[in-house]
């Protein structure tokens, strides 16, 4: 493959830069092998240029380039950076160019240049070659283009076996007909029949892990040591309530129900409502009946602080589910300090477990209240993340206590720990304990932990300040001393913002954001993982991605960038971005779930969208379409609500309270996700000025800031959602 010949340069480039330590090697900048960003040589046209051509002007730059290490460089680079430009949409480009700008036709290469009164010496062309000396770009043949179909495109994406594509189009098919959130089941279905685990895994893996992942724990003394390491004290009721209500904000005021004729609700902090309260039928009295359909099978909870991780526990197939939540509180910091890279103090923070109660289809029982099973008091900080270990098992019906799972959180201080929680069926109190010393503890050197996922039931990753990532091995340490990571490396160059394994099907692959910019793929059977060949790059974004999911029906890593757009990034072409939908504001929180495809994207404006992107993966002409589950907004107190003046005829606004009003909206219809900013692309003209969209400012207490999925594929329509003003929304999205 060789470039367009152009007209030769009668005169000296122009320089518009003067180099002042030109000449001086001591003080020129290294290019590393492995460096996220391009040096490459300026260039007279990008149009002109194409990944293994050779250099432009061969004759000028001779001298430099005798020996080609520079253009095998530039090759190099430019296939790490550039090959995301594009997103892959129905005229996608696999190799990354047109048809039209190809130039195949190599008997031209020595002819003289018009105009150049020279010849055009032919310079040995550097390519690079595969292990069975066939030549690959980007690791696809260079013959894939524009104009390539759907059976190449599905190759690249999804593999070359049968079974490997099959189960991306099993997903398809199954859920086609539902395109943004799960549907109402019918009667005679069931959860069982409704969703399903992974495809790629496969009913035979998984049961092979259910039985084989879990010896560790159960048969090697895991279970016992984990036991003897955890130390707790129980705490009295009163102690332990104390320590729930000491939220900021005692009461939240909030508005909920029918569009027309909402009704203004009052919670406690630890109090719930039923959502069937505010879709209640109307008293007769010439009022028209509120139709089946517009109800709601869910609750309203009031924890009075910022939520931060709304976690289910997965294996729990029964009628009990289990939720936990962790809140924190507005502190005063001390001056001068970066607090994203400085432990903080041992300020107090609490795991609230919530339990659920599920019908025998599934359905989230509204008419059974919620209980608050545990409180789990800590004094290491702030807790900034929880995640259950997903890995199935069994557990026993004899034991009088039953495990809820491990669940391992990254703490304010710096520290990543697992908590081994039991819970005993009887009675349905809450339990309240102080956890002095956890199963599982680690703090790494100079720095802090700020990412945690599972990669199987014994294996853990996290994130760190660093740029570095820690692989630790619970089976090694279940009985030995002081835990030690297996893998300890460098991945990014930056902050660790979040971290998300591609289990169950890949469990060897670890997805990462960080403060750079660039989304990584990390490949943890490499011998080095931070190299050239055991790390990729995904499309750099001017804003950093504070969060990355795994979505394993589709095989994409998931991500929303600076443009409030939600984008798919393939597993074999990690280079590129699908776009999947567009939001109104920044994204602020995202889930999937292990059990079906649908993605909800969690924004500043406090709007909660739900998307099924398998179509627009599987047909890159379907445009995305999203629906939002429900807004939430919050206003600031009036003056009459915040000076708490009492009257003798107080107004509405006086009755509402010191703290604010929150209201709910509902009965959003399916609309297309946008793919582009385009001059005219919105609907609404307002929304755009000069054919630019700006980022609006909303208020703080508005956010949807934490989202989850239920992992249980009987109760897998269930979803969870927290706000920054303390409210958390649980409800069955499937609900007959």
């Amino acid at each position: 493959m060789s470039r367009r010949a152009t007209a030769r340069r009668a005169s000296a480039k122009k320089r518009y830069t003067v180099d002042a330590f030109e000449g001086i090697e001591e003080l020129q900048d290294a290019v590393s092998d492995h460096s996220p960003v391009r040096h490459s040589r300026d260039s007279d046209s990008a149009d002109d240029f194409d990944i293994g051509a050779e250099p432009a002007d061969a004759a000028e730059d001779e001298e430099e380039d005798d020996d080609g290490d520079d253009v095998e460089a530039e090759v190099y680079s430019n296939a790490a950076s550039d090959a995301g430009d594009k997103e892959l949409d129905d005229a996608m480009s696999i190799a990354g160019d047109d048809d039209d700008d190809l130039d195949v036709d190599d008997e031209d290469d020595d002819a003289p240049v018009a105009g150049s009164g020279r010849a055009n010496p032919k310079k040995p062309k550097v390519v690079l070659t595969g292990p069975d000396g066939a030549v690959y770009n980007r690791g696809l043949p260079d013959t894939i283009t524009r104009k390539s179909g759907k059976a190449d495109k599905r190759l690249f994406l999804f593999g070359s076996s049968i079974k490997e594509f099959g189960a991306v189009e099993k997903a398809f098919l199954k859920w086609n007909g539902q395109d943004t959130l799960p549907a109402h089941r019918k009667p005679q279905d069931i959860a069982a029949n409704f969703f399903d685990y992974s495809y790629w895994q496969g009913s035979t893996a998984r049961k092979h892990e259910e039985e084989t992942s879990w010896k560790w724990y159960f048969e090697l003394g895991g279970k016992e040591a984990f036991t003897k390491r955890q130390t707790t004290a129980k705490l009295s009721n009163e102690e332990g309530r104390a320590r729930v209500a000491s939220g900021e904000v005692p009461e939240r005021t909030f508005l909920m129900g029918p569009l027309g004729d909402p009704k203004l609700f009052r919670l406690q902090v630890g109090q719930y409502l039923s959502l069937k309260d505010a879709w209640q039928q109307p008293q007769a009295g010439g009022f028209k009946a509120v139709p089946k359909s517009a109800t709601r099978s869910g609750f309203i909870l009031n924890l009075g602080g910022k939520v931060k991780c709304t976690e289910w526990a997965p294996d729990h197939p029964g009628a009990s589910q289990y939720l936990a939540i962790s809140t924190v509180q507005a502190k005063e910091l001390p001056p001068n300090i970066a607090p994203a890279y400085t432990p903080q103090p041992p300020y107090p923070a609490e795991i609230q477990i919530w339990k659920f109660a599920a019908t025998t289809k599934g359905g989230l029982d509204s008419d059974i209240a919620p209980v608050l099973k545990h409180v789990v008091c800590t004094q290491w900080g702030d807790i900034k993340l929880l995640r259950w270990c997903p890995a199935p098992y069994k557990q026993s019906s004899a034991l009088a206590t039953r495990s809820i799972g491990l669940l391992a959180g990254i703490w304010g201080d710096g520290g990543l720990r697992i908590i081994d929680l039991m819970d005993r069926p009887e009675p349905l109190t809450t339990d309240y304990t102080h956890m002095e010393k956890a199963a599982f503890e680690s703090h790494p050197p100079d720095t802090l932990f700020t990412s945690v996922t599972w990669i199987s039931a014994s294996r853990i990753a996290a994130g760190c300040a660093n740029g570095c990532v820690a692989i630790f091995d619970l089976s090694k340490h279940s009985t030995s001393g002081p835990p030690r990571p297996v893998t300890y490396t460098s991945i990014a160059s930056s902050y660790v913002l979040s971290i998300a394994s591609c289990y169950p099907s890949q469990p060897n692959l670890l997805i990462t954001t960080s403060a750079d910019g660039y989304p990584r793929l990390t490949d943890l059977n490499q011998p080095n993982p931070s190299s050239a060949t055991g790390t990729v790059l995904a499309p750099r974004t001017r804003a950093t991605q504070n969060f990355a999911v795994w979505n394993d029906f589709c095989q994409n890593a998931l991500v929303m960038d600076d443009n409030f757009a939600l984008k798919g990034i393939p597993l074999r072409r990690f280079f590129t971005t699908i776009s999947l939908g567009r939001a109104r504001s920044v994204g602020t929180a995202l889930s999937t779930s292990p059990c079906h495809p649908f993605v909800l994207m969690g924004t500043a404006h406090g709007e909660v969208t739900g998307s099924n992107p398998t179509r627009r993966i599987i047909q890159p002409k379907a445009i995305p379409l999203l629906q939002t589950w429900f807004g939430h907004e919050w206003r600031r107190p009036t003056q009459a609500e915040a000076s708490g003046a009492e009257s003798t005829h107080p107004t509405e606004d006086e009755s509402i309270g010191p703290h604010g009003l929150t209201r709910f909206l509902e009965g959003y219809k399916i609309e297309q996700g946008q793919r582009a900013y385009r001059e005219g692309s919105m609907q609404n003209s307002a929304d755009k000025e000069h054919g630019l969209h700006f980022h609006t400012v909303h208020e703080e207490l508005t956010a949807v800031t934490a989202l989850a999925w239920n992992p249980n594929r009987e109760c897998g329509a269930w979803a969870v959602a927290g706000m920054a003003d303390g409210l958390v929304r649980v409800e069955d999205l499937a609900a007959a």
